[in-house]
């Protein structure tokens, strides 16, 4: 179980945050800034445990 959570809290949010950011540089120096709206924060995913924007919407207002 440390292993999951060594991974799940620490390892992965790192890993996908530096993707993203690489992802984001590649879409600027390719000249289609357009298509950075659709980058989604995978770590704020996994903190919150969910994946659908109108429920971290909804947490974020103290719905759980």
């Amino acid at each position: 179980m440390e292993d999951v959570e060594k991974v799940a809290r620490y390892q992965a949010p790192k890993l996908l945050s530096c993707y993203n950011d690489l992802l984001r540089h590649f879409y600027i120096t390719q000249g289609r800034a357009d298509l950075l709206e659709y980058i989604d924060d995978v770590g704020v995913f996994l903190e919150l445990g969910v994946s659908i924007k109108t429920q971290i919407s909804l947490i974020s207002l103290g719905f759980s």
